[in-house]
């Protein structure tokens, strides 16, 4: 068959299989793959890029798994349902450093009822006790009655989630939690240059389309400014949020070099101010005074209830 032939023969053959899955197989004569040969070559230039052996020396690295588990007396109160997705009110997820100290202090009489950890975080001995560290705790605002309405959990990530695994982390979260609303606090350090007007850390937000303007004045906070973003565990939230309409709130304390733990924390405050507040669910800090000591060790146990 000639060239000529062949390109009559494809388009009458491409216009018969439309619509339909039909697997062909053509036999060229030796003329004919010799011409083609010779055609291609003089057509196409040379590249260099042809072969790629670089991708050869990439060490394997093994994909993310995380795995999720209620605490024995969650498992006990669920029943069959312990494996299905818990519908709750507000999911709050804190990320490590000041964020996860500032809802820890907040969250000392909850009760912790499961954890969440991916392979790439180092795994400790996990007690669940009031005044654990350990990777990726939940703690409950109603105790081991998880499912009850309007309940609050917490979610210390504990150690950082490569981005690579940021998104397994969420399938599988989602998969046992069905938050209405989900918060995500989070620290960075800043890109861009200050203002005057604004020293030390200042709080900024990130929204799901969702969320209403309502929503965001319960607590105003300015929209985080480009070309800051976020990545890993605050985007994945952000995405999901827009892929299944959830009202999701990303809270960045934008922090520079001189700004101290201490300054984080308090830039959250405004958000568990009153009861009303974003974070309204959390209890309530009475006053905010670090000790001397405190201060000079950097330690975040500086917030009274």
């Amino acid at each position: 068959m000639w060239p000529t032939q062949q390109n009559h023969y494809y388009g009458a053959l491409a216009t018969l299989c439309r619509g339909r899955r039909v697997q062909v197989r053509l036999r060229l004569s030796p003329r004919s793959l010799a011409h083609h040969s010779r055609r291609s070559s003089s057509t196409r230039p040379p590249s260099s890029r042809v072969c790629d052996i670089s991708s050869f020396d990439a060490p394997d690295v093994a994909p993310s798994k995380a795995f999720f588990r209620w605490s024995r007396p969650v498992r006990q109160v669920l029943g069959p349902k312990a494996h299905e997705p818990v519908k709750i009110k507000t999911l709050i997820v804190a990320l490590p450093g000041a964020a996860q100290q500032f809802v820890q202090q907040l969250t000392a009489s909850w009760s912790p009822v499961g954890s969440l950890v991916t392979s790439d975080q180092a795994i400790h001995p996990c007690k669940l006790q009031n005044d654990t560290n350990s990777t990726g705790v939940i703690l409950s605002k109603t105790g081991v009655k998880v499912s009850e309405e309007n309940n609050t959990l917490a979610l210390l990530v504990g150690q950082e989630v490569l981005v690579a695994g940021a998104w397994i982390w969420l399938k599988t979260l989602m998969q046992h939690v069905d938050a209405e609303d989900i918060i995500c606090l989070d620290s960075q350090l800043s890109t861009i240059y200050a203002t005057d007007e604004e020293i030390g850390a200042k709080l900024r937000m990130l929204a799901s389309s969702s969320v209403t303007d309502e929503m965001k004045m319960t607590t105003p906070v300015r929209a985080l400014e480009v070309p800051q973003f976020v990545t890993g565990i605050p985007a994945a939230l952000l995405t999901h949020g827009e892929l299944h309409k959830r009202h999701v709130r990303v809270f960045v304390s934008v922090r520079d070099v001189s700004t101290t733990p201490i300054d984080v924390v308090r830039s959250f405050l405004p958000l568990a101010a009153t009861s009303s507040s974003v974070l309204g669910a959390l209890e309530r800090p009475m006053f905010f005074k670090p000790s001397g000591e405190s201060q000079s060790a950097g330690s975040l146990n500086v917030l009274y209830t």
